[in-house]
């Protein structure tokens, strides 16, 4: 595969890399080393620690949070949202976006550090088991960081070798197409595969059974519409997607939990005891232990989704009910796919119920009206789904307060996209909550993110086979996984038939078992239905919301994002080295 470089400022990041990254994980003072530490097992070693590191930038910080889960059909803006540009796909989602700058910066680093790795790994000496570990790990990643950085920008700069300073693509970097991405990826991850076969970690370093599951992800990417459009139909990727989905379904030890909610509960908060977790991004309960290079560390999940509460009767900000940074909203269209009464994964997801928890707050809201709000405990708001009735607001007058979908998204209608919608409250994401915070203001959770979930297996083997025209699996698997997540007593309610597997089914099936874990976007984009779900049901990128819901935004130019300018001004190719088509 041709070389290829990164230029300027995102270039010299390698050269950062080499005379520093190991610090961010090693006490010791490594200042005057020079790149000969990284031919040794110990500097590889560093290496692939710091690219752990950069995972932590991903997952699950607040800014790609926004990125991949807001500008989507299930989440609207939040009253705070920090990432106004992807949430309304309009002028200021450009090249000077700040967010896309810091992450193609921090991808294209990590991705430094791998080819540096397994460069080096050919040359040094050391312990082939060690080695073969080492070489399976830095494939993973490089596979990793590559298939972000490929579903962002599409097919940018790729490279299998260190910077190369001497190098003209240094300077003048070309383009790589997606296929050669995607080729790449698939044979990192048959290596990894390979390297790590029997490691199964408990310390999110890279395993076998990530690295499976991670391509059972890839390919069934490769079979669907984005990408037999982009690159063209690969008759076996959907049975391969599905026949890996199984293996790791069946000899991973990995298995669905009766409850829903118990994946969610901090008890099983570590991706090592968690046992839905294929693999994790790993945080640890002394946070200062997993910062990564923005300085703040942990999972920001907590706080992301938590709703402004704290200004209303009765309620104090608390551990228990997180602190409401309030940057998206989750919306009528996310709602509207759950059915509460038979499917666990609604009360096991969202927190429609708030209770007094403070006696300061408990006078003052007495003082202030609700006089029938009577104890700590008592009901102080209620987050309905669906419509008040009269009888239900009679019972809420002076007691707590109920909000509807009148109240939050201003229709009666749950099929059309509200004009405007209440963005301070709402039903609440709920999966990452976190009771052994510190503080009510501590922002950040020790909870491991899991970035591969046994039931995205079960997922990928029903879409897998049914693309491949096997329905009868493609059941089989569905209903293995939606009768797990019933009610008690509701199994046969859960269960679907042939018939009713379609796209549309498996993107809703996506959503209800992943709401808010960072799968959406990518979700829409690779079955070519971003354009048709965003326009139509997310308000925030209406050009008009006044009078008919106003017209969508997104076109087809944005199932890419803009590449950083700071890049495009650093080229010496402009003429070759071009923006994403549509992007200023």
């Amino acid at each position: 595969m041709k070389k290829t470089g990164f230029k300027a400022v995102v270039l010299l990041l390698g050269v950062f890399c080499l005379t520093g990254c190991e610090s961010f994980l090693e006490e010791n003072n490594r200042g005057a080393m020079t790149s000969e530490y990284y031919k040794t097992p110990e500097g590889i070693q560093s290496l692939l620690n710091s690219c752990y590191t950069m995972t932590r930038e991903w997952y699950n910080t607040e800014v790609p949070i926004q990125i991949i889960e807001g500008g989507t059909d299930l989440f609207n803006k939040g009253n705070d949202n920090k990432q106004h540009a992807f949430a309304a796909y309009d002028v200021s989602l450009n090249g000077s976006q700040g967010a896309m700058k810091d992450f193609w910066g921090r991808f294209y680093k990590a991705i430094e550090w791998t080819n540096t790795a397994l460069t080096n790994l050919e040359k040094v000496q050391m312990d082939e088991a060690a080695k073969k570990r080492m070489k399976g790990e830095a494939s993973f990643l490089r596979a990793f960081f590559y298939w972000h950085i490929v579903e962002t920008w599409g097919g940018v700069i790729l490279s299998t070798s260190p910077s190369d300073p001497s190098d003209p693509s240094f300077t003048a970097p070309k383009r790589s197409s997606e296929k050669a991405f995607y080729d790449l990826i698939l044979s990192d991850l048959t290596t990894a595969i390979d390297c790590l076969k029997g490691s199964d970690t408990k310390d999110g370093k890279a395993t076998e059974w990530g690295a499976k599951a991670f391509k059972a992800r890839v390919l069934l990417y490769l079979a669907s519409e984005y990408y037999t459009e982009k690159i063209g139909a690969n008759p076996n990727a959907a049975k391969e997607a599905a026949d890996l989905a199984v293996d790791v379904i069946e000899h991973s030890g990995r298995e669905l939990y009766d409850n829903f909610r118990d994946i969610w509960d901090m008890t099983n908060g570590d991706g090592a005891k968690n046992r839905e977790c294929v693999w994790f991004v790993n945080f640890t309960q002394d946070l200062n232990f997993t910062a990564n290079f923005s300085g703040n560390g942990g999972n920001q999940a907590v706080v992301v989704y938590t709703i402004k509460y704290d200004n209303q009767p009765g309620l104090l900000r608390s551990i228990l009910y997180g602190r409401p940074y309030n940057r998206v909203m989750v919306s009528l269209r996310a709602l509207e796919l759950f059915d509460e009464t038979i499917d666990q994964r609604y009360n096991g997801s969202f927190r429609s119920v708030w209770h007094v928890n403070d006696a300061g707050k408990l006078k003052a809201a007495q003082d202030g009206g609700w006089t029938k709000m009577s104890a700590v405990g008592d009901t102080a708001m209620w987050m309905k789904k669906g419509v008040a009735t009269a009888a239900e607001r009679a019972w809420a007058a002076n007691r707590y307060q109920i909000f509807d979908y009148m109240d939050v998204y201003r229709t009666t209608d749950p099929a059309r996209v509200p004009d405007s919608y209440n963005a301070l409250q709402g039903v609440q994401l709920n999966k990452f909550q976190d009771s052994t915070r510190a503080s009510a203001n501590e922002v950040r959770s020790w909870r491991d993110a899991f970035v591969f979930r046994i039931a995205e297996m079960y997922l990928i083997a029903s879409e897998g086979y049914w693309r491949d025209g096997q329905s009868d699996l493609a059941v089989k698997y569905m209903n293995d996984l939606r009768t797990k997540r019933a009610i008690p007593g509701h199994a046969d309610e859960m269960k679907i038939a042939a018939s009713d597997l379609t796209l549309d089914f498996y993107l809703d099936e996506n959503a209800r078992e992943f709401i808010g874990e960072l799968h959406r976007w990518f979700d829409l984009k690779r079955t070519k239905k971003l354009k048709e779900y965003v326009n139509r049901y997310c308000p925030d990128a209406k050009e008009d919301n006044g009078s008919g819901n106003g017209v969508g935004r997104v076109q087809d130019f944005h199932y890419v994002r803009p590449i950083p300018q700071v890049q495009l001004d650093a080229v010496t190719n402009p003429e070759e080295f071009t923006q994403n088509p549509g992007y200023n």
